[in-house]
């Protein structure tokens, strides 16, 4: 029995091992520190401070610990203590023998059993940091931990009366034996509690403030209620995360399959969603299409990267970089104009009408016409953002996704984080994700009902690409997936509640993260400050948030928001859109609940003024 213990134990050491450093390039930014039998993280830590090889490192160290224990039985059998007699030394010489193998055997034994045990919580921790469900595997934890206990007693006895018989006064030694193997049958019972509270790599279990109860609440209550069928709440103060929680499901709702094939209707979306019979839970490491949170945490960001460069001036002239960009009136036209929605842009237009290619889509968007005088009025614009996107990709002569993984993404460990281009013919952020909507009802209307609030003066039939399907991982905003193949500067980013928590985390300190400089501090407070349009340069500023607070919604019901003063991050990730939209075609309102949580965080200031749902 000892020999095969060994083998296996060997043999598992070197699967954890293995299997640490297999996961370690394929983890995100931030992983589980411990989690609870629910299989939820209670605190999480950044990788790069991670006890990730702890584990195996502990399963090393109680290889070695079982080894020495077992050679210095050997070497000095007086140390071993028996029922009832002093020392093993009491035994009869012919019993000293059987009784020490039984016990390195059992030793092994309950090795192999701890062995696997850290074996399967750390499978559990890189399927939580992936944001996958791991409940199963905790529960197997528990089994194993819970039932092997009395199975090793009996095994023990079984092992241990054979080798007893041969020296004197059994009963009394059965019963102290009974002593002994308690102990170490009650290991993986202490090992299991300690990977599954709050412990030294989170610090202590935090008693959530009143704010944070009431916050939680309220998402809570909002999926519960069947406002949003799930969500993501991202709570932080500097590098403390107060609260991270998953609520309700990543997808409920899903379109019956084959009706991409069918066509012929006046309406591509007749055809109304069902309910999932086995909905897919949410996990706090579900990413989300961020929809024009892109606006902020991506196109914003690449050009404050180029502004912190010297590489753009936010007074130029858009044509200074895109001669293409030229008509009447456009050729005063800033890049400043453009951040702040004042360049007269029209707000939305189905770009994919004229175009299949970003090529096209190009040509198409720089050609159109200003509906408003420049720096008359904010009139928040999709095609603003399109232009931003590709005077980035003009100046740095690169894809606006690949800019940015490269030097801003990947410095800061945002593994989860980028656009998923249409095919993901290079690296695309991994699931799993929150699904979205059915196709895209809401744009079907745009086109076709003028009474709808968006003007579009074409044939709202000559275009009939309309996807049929719902969509999950792949880009919701149609001029996004449709003209620019997934990466565009108005929409087309994923992203998880922890990514966008660091990436608030770097404006909020000034732009350093992690001890490295990223930004200028002066660059991050020139974008923040607020402008005379009411909000800062790409960033919203909310009026019913406390002063310097800054924000950006997202269509398919995403919310970020950074406050200064409290240097507080809040992300609030929803996927409202996979319920499908009500009779009027819409999808629900979230700005209640976007503000009641921060409300409910930071108390009741600002005049009340509503922002808008990222479109």
């Amino acid at each position: 029995m000892k020999r095969f213990f060994d083998g296996l134990n060997i043999l598992l050491i070197l699967a954890m091992l293995g299997f640490a450093f297999w996961a370690w390039p394929r983890l995100p930014g931030r992983v589980p520190v411990h989690f609870g039998i629910d299989g939820r993280p209670d605190s999480w830590t950044e990788k790069g401070t991670s006890s990730w090889f702890a584990l195996p490192g502990v399963a090393v160290l109680l290889t070695l610990l079982m080894g020495a224990f077992r050679v210095l039985m050997r070497r000095y059998p007086r140390l071993v203590n028996l029922p009832d007699q002093s020392r093993l030394t009491d035994l009869p010489e012919a019993a000293r023998g059987p009784v020490l193998e039984m016990l390195s055997g059992f030793l092994a034994l309950v090795q192999t059993e701890l062995l696997v045990i850290f074996g399967l919580i750390q499978i559990a921790s890189f399927r939580s940091a992936m944001g996958e469900p791991s409940q199963g595997i905790m529960i197997t934890v528990l089994i194993l931990a819970v039932l092997t206990s009395p199975i090793l007693l009996v095994v023990f006895f079984l092992r241990l009366q054979p080798a007893l018989d041969r020296g004197k006064e059994l009963a009394r030694r059965k019963e102290a034996g009974v002593a002994g193997v308690c102990l170490l049958a009650i290991l993986p019972l202490v090992s299991l509690s300690s990977a599954c509270k709050p412990g030294e790599g989170g610090g202590p279990a935090r008693e959530m403030s009143p704010g944070l109860r009431a916050a939680d609440s309220l998402v809570a209550a909002a999926t519960s209620g069947g406002v949003v069928p799930g969500a993501v709440l991202r709570v932080a103060r500097g590098d403390s995360v107060l609260l991270e929680r998953a609520y309700g499901f990543s997808q409920v709702m899903a379109l019956p399959p084959g009706l991409e094939s069918i066509g012929g209707e006046a309406d591509p979306y007749a055809e109304p969603p069902r309910p999932l019979a086995h909905p897919s839970p949410m996990t706090p490491g579900t990413a989300f299409d961020l929809a024009s949170v892109t606006k902020v945490m991506a196109t914003t960001m690449a050009v404050m990267l180029l502004v912190d460069r010297g590489d753009l001036e936010l007074e130029a002239p858009v044509r200074a970089y895109l001669p293409e960009f030229r008509g009447e009136g456009k050729d005063s036209v800033t890049l400043r104009n453009l951040l702040t929605h004042s360049a007269g842009l029209a707000q939305w237009q189905p770009v994919y009408y004229a175009a299949e290619t970003e090529q096209e889509a190009f040509r198409y968007v720089l050609a159109l016409p200003l509906r408003w005088g420049v720096g008359e009025a904010r009139h928040y614009s999709d095609l603003g953002f399109m232009v931003l996107g590709y005077v980035v990709e003009r100046v740095t002569g690169e894809p606006l996704d690949v800019f940015l993984a490269r030097e801003l993404f990947e410095p800061l460990g945002l593994t989860r984080t980028g656009f998923r281009r249409v095919g993901c013919p290079d690296f695309c952020p991994t699931g799993p994700f929150a699904a979205t909507s059915h196709g895209n009802p809401y744009e079907w209307r745009m086109v076709h009902d003028t009474a709808f609030g968006y003007r579009y003066s074409g044939d709202p039939d000559a275009w009939s690409g309309w996807r049929r399907h719902t969509l999950v991982g792949e880009v919701n905003d149609g001029n996004a997936f449709h003209a620019h193949q997934g990466v565009a500067g108005h929409a087309g980013l994923f992203s998880t509640a922890a990514d966008l928590g660091r990436l608030l985390d770097l404006l909020l300190s000034g732009g350093t993260l992690d001890g490295h400089r990223i930004l200028r501090q002066e660059t991050v407070s020139l974008f923040l400050r607020p402008t005379e349009f009411g909000q800062a340069l790409g960033w919203q500023t909310p009026s019913w948030a406390p002063e310097g607070s800054f924000s950006h919604t997202g269509f398919t019901g995403t919310f970020v928001l950074g406050l200064p003063s409290g240097n507080l991050g809040v992300v609030l990730l929803t996927n409202r859109q996979n319920l499908g939209t009500g009779p009027d075609t819409r999808y629900p309102e979230l700005g209640d609940l976007q503000r009641g949580v921060v409300e409910a965080l930071v108390g009741s200031r600002g005049t009340g003024r509503r922002e808008g749902s990222g479109r």
